[in-house]
């Protein structure tokens, strides 16, 4: 209210995520009285007595998960004192129930706080005269793990080169190897805006991103995939002068009258599972950093398909439903362990065997239930087995292809994008495309659907996105050039392009 009396048209909102309810390590933060206190009502409504036994809760009216989470530690060796013991971060807690009871409602928790906050700040701003007030949130979606789920208006989040907690102690790391197109078209996923705002920090890359010819390269696969960095004078800390500042916003102004109501046109969905990374979960935060199955995964598999120049669209799991599935043609779930029976029967199932749906899965996906399900591990083997007919990683072949009614299903019983992210050069990348394509081609026969073929000047250090006018329905290509010689500061010019879209029945 204050903001909105001050004249002042938006805000921006610093750990819109679980870092102060949850926290990277939650031992540290997540116990506050409010919570443990709140967290009685969710065993009443979510276990039978039977269940809270089982647990060794006995009197959920009084039940405090502190002191029961302490007494399992102390069972497990922990010296009642240090915090940053490794006990906390046991493999043993992600089998515990109780634990994982407690981290589901915490998510739900975060999740309404969020939507409260959200819609306080609104109304307040209606009650000092603002029909129109932004509110920005960050640290999505590198910290976000399901608690923002589109009750924002934008996110503004900070981006590093380097170490991060979706990312791994190594990162994405810098152009021509290192790509955020799928972190800025994930982050997008989170809010209702086209646009997503960028402060991409110098930290771990500091001589790099000194290289104005690396920021402009950065800047424009941000324009590319409707996001725009933070304009931010004076402040060492991001990246940019103000000769690149200016060039580049002077740019944007003279294309935005043109291009500026484009949206992106896309028919592979890529799932992502926030329970799946959620789950991951110790009291002494992920369990290991540097090997996330399905975050990995999902961002392997979003950079390869960048890199393959084909249009993906992402795909939260709070988004999975009928009507986003009808627009798509093919959806990849890589190594979602939640993957909910309901949803599988209710929605990718219908669509698949009715509908034509191609479905390609991989590893341990479905192996355990949703929150509803308390993330227990699924008795009845994989939730995606009426599809796949594999129960079990160790019992399928390296790949299995079958009809599911009018639609096709392609299971790979080792995910091919966690090992895409985790490669260490462009070299070993560009390798590995071949496989990938071969899967997709499997799914979608050449001239069946929409996609992009390089006649001339195709290279991986090209980025492709696909728009259409909102106005005129007309498609415009937006390419940029990932490009750059670090050694020489310069951009590698492209050779010329040409490009092929094949445009299905239905958009011609």
């Amino acid at each position: 209210l204050m903001a909105a009396d001050a004249g002042i048209d938006g805000m921006w909102t610093d750990n819109f995520s679980p870092w102060d309810s949850f926290g990277h390590r939650p031992i540290q933060i997540a116990f506050g009285e409010w919570s443990v206190a709140r967290f009685r009502d969710h065993l009443k409504k979510e276990f039978s007595r039977d269940q809270l036994k089982s647990m060794g809760v006995e009197n959920p009216n009084t039940f405090d998960i502190r002191k029961s989470l302490i007494g399992i530690a102390k069972k497990w060796g922990w010296d009642g004192e240090n915090l940053n013991s490794p006990i906390w971060k046991d493999k043993r807690w992600l089998e515990e129930p109780l634990w994982r009871a407690y981290v589901i409602f915490k998510r739900r928790a975060g999740t309404e706080a969020l939507e409260k906050y959200y819609h306080a700040v609104k109304d307040a701003a209606r009650e000092a005269g603002k029909e129109e007030f932004l509110v920005a949130g960050n640290d999505i979606p590198g910290f976000s793990l399901g608690w923002s789920r589109g009750t924002l208006d934008m996110v503004s989040t900070e981006v590093t080169a380097g170490w991060g907690l979706a990312r791994g102690a190594r990162g994405f790391r810098l152009p021509p190897f290192g790509r955020y197109a799928p972190f800025y078209k994930l982050a997008r996923e989170h809010a209702q805006s086209r646009f997503v705002n960028i402060w991409f920090y110098r930290d771990q890359f500091e001589e790099e991103l000194a290289s104005q010819t690396m920021v402009s390269a950065l800047y424009y696969e941000m324009l590319a995939n409707h996001a725009l960095p933070m304009f931010h004078p004076g402040k060492e800390r991001v990246v940019g002068t103000p000769e690149t500042n200016t060039d580049f916003f002077r740019f944007v102004e003279r294309v935005a009258p043109l291009y500026g109501d484009r949206i992106p046109v896309e028919e592979i969905g890529l799932y992502y599972s926030s329970s799946s990374i959620l789950a991951q979960f110790t009291p002494g935060g992920i369990l290991d950093l540097n090997h996330q199955s399905h975050q990995f995964a999902y961002w392997g598999w979003a950079t390869a398909l960048s890199e393959l120049h084909c249009l993906c669209h992402p795909i939260p799991e709070w988004k999975l439903n009928a009507e986003t599935l009808a627009d798509l043609r093919v959806l990849i779930i890589p190594d979602s362990e939640i993957l909910d029976p309901d949803i599988v029967q209710g929605v990718i199932l219908p669509w698949v065997h009715d509908q034509g749906g191609q479905l390609l899965v991989t590893s341990n996906s479905g192996e355990r239930l949703g929150e509803s399900g308390n993330f227990d591990l699924n008795p009845k083997g994989f939730s995606i087995v009426p599809l796949t007919g594999v129960a079990s990683a160790e019992d399928a072949s390296s790949e299995t292809f079958a009809s599911v009614g009018s639609g096709q299903v392609l299971y790979l019983s080792k995910d091919i994008g966690f090992d895409f992210y985790m490669a260490n050069d462009p070299v070993e990348r560009e390798g590995a495309l071949p496989r990938f394509r071969e899967c997709l081609s499997k799914l979608l026969p050449e001239k069946t659907s929409l996609s992009l073929e390089f006649l001339e000047g195709d290279s991986p250090d090209l980025g492709a996105t696909l728009y259409q006018s909102k106005a005129t329905n007309r498609l415009f290509l937006d390419l940029n050039n990932y490009g750059v010689d670090l050694t020489a500061a310069a951009m590698k010019k492209t050779s010329p392009i040409n490009v092929s879209i094949h445009l299905p029945e239905s958009m011609r």
